[in-house]
């Protein structure tokens, strides 16, 4: 899922960055789009605490963040804590007694109030004794208001925000008047941030994935993690007590399973039908993870490599970005995968990043670039015939068990 969120910086007398605002986008094109202001504003909020995250986005600065009258009045939540943020009051809100109950609220708790675009002539001059910022347009207030208006609100005490700064003139005039902060074009375009998150219906699915993938989880609780999930234990007990395995008696419980096949293919297992689960994938993606994990599994058995079950991991997870679609560095840092695990997956680093570079070879047909340890040719070439045949059992399985 792709984030999108403007940033314009605030400076001081000295150009030093003071804060940043946050601004709705919905592209990556700069443009704000067009949005219900209430969505706009959560919207600023949720990407800035949560997608982006505050650090990532002002660092140790101030963010300025536009509020609708719902959100200063408190029928929506402030998620931001007070000494991150400056909460700007929009203009042209009808000043009530529930408006003006609101932001004392707000203030009582610590947060600071700015009124953007403040006209003097306008209703929003019954909100200047709770302001502790006032932003001021200074091309749209005449010279002679704006020059009135700096002299009659400077010795009240608040920080004066020079806005629609577009020239050096403006600048210098701006600063000369007694403004203490400045913004606009001319000191900084707003720059438009972007990033890849993780769609919110696969959280759930990534939080499991992650918990059955964690390296330090004991027995106990990957039986507890797949027992609880009674889709996930039901598909797992009937893949096992199928054909493949050839049992000599039916398993009934995912513990007599872990006993039967061992963690770490009970953990593989389950991993592989969560991903299964996802909704909207071409099926081939997940015959694409199937192959890649097995052939890396044998690949690794073949070589007499260490954990053939960690080669199986990698390939599983080596299709996660495809069928997540979602950068594999952004998914990885919700899975707590050993840094093996993610030096292969990340950079095809180490004996795990071996085997899963001869599977991707293999796969896409990049004969110069098949090898794999001390294996011959023809070796590795059973590997993945072997691996096909695993993955078409699977399948056939699979399609029994539907039946």
């Amino acid at each position: 899922m792709d984030v999108y969120l403007g940033r314009q910086p605030i400076f001081g007398r000295r150009l030093e960055v003071r804060g940043y605002e946050l601004l709705f986008r919905h592209g990556d094109t700069g443009a704000a789009g067009v949005l219900e202001g209430d969505r706009a504003t959560s919207q600023v909020l949720l990407n800035a605490c949560t997608e982006l995250g505050l650090e990532r986005v002002v660092g140790d600065r101030v963010a300025y963040v536009n509020l609708t009258r719902s959100f200063l009045v408190g029928r929506y939540p402030m998620p931001l804590a007070p000494d991150r943020v400056v909460l700007e009051v929009l203009e042209g809100q009808t000043v009530d007694a529930e408006l003006i109950r609101g932001i004392e609220q707000l203030r009582s708790r610590g947060y600071r109030i700015a009124l953007d675009d403040f006209d003097p002539n306008s209703e929003d001059a019954g909100l200047l004794g709770l302001a502790d910022i006032v932003k001021l347009d200074c091309r749209a207030l005449s010279a002679e208001l704006l020059e009135r208006t700096v002299h009659t609100l400077g010795p009240k005490g608040m920080e004066l925000l020079a806005e629609k700064v577009e020239t050096l003139e403006d600048f210098e005039r701006c600063r000369e008047l007694g403004f203490d902060t400045f913004q606009g074009y001319f000191l900084s375009r707003p720059k438009n941030l972007h990033a890849r998150t993780i769609p919110p219906n696969m959280v759930a699915l990534l939080r499991l994935l992650s918990s059955l993938q964690d390296p330090d989880a004991e027995v106990e609780q990957i039986q507890s993690l797949v027992g609880q999930d009674v889709s996930l234990s039901y598909r797992l007990l009937r893949h096992i007590n199928s054909a493949s395995y050839a049992l000599r008696q039916q398993l009934g419980s995912v513990r007599e399973a872990v006993v039967y096949l061992g963690l770490a293919r009970v953990r593989n297992l389950a991993s592989l039908f969560l991903l299964a689960r996802l909704d909207g994938r071409p099926s081939e993606l997940i015959v694409t993870a199937m192959l890649r994990a097995r052939m890396c599994e044998l690949l690794a058995l073949e070589a007499e490599m260490h954990r053939p079950d960690t080669h199986f991991t990698v390939g599983l997870l080596s299709a996660l970005d495809a069928l997540m679609e979602c950068p594999i560095d952004v998914l990885l840092e919700h899975l707590p995968l050993a840094e093996p695990v993610r030096a292969a997956l990340l950079h095809r680093e180490g004996p795990l990043g071996e085997t899963l570079a001869c599977a991707l070879a293999y796969e896409s047909g990049d004969w110069d670039a098949v090898k794999c340890s001390s294996l011959s040719a023809q070796s590795i070439r059973g590997t993945f015939l072997d691996a096909v045949s695993c993955v078409e059992r699977t399948r056939a399985d699979a399609t029994t068990q539907a039946a």
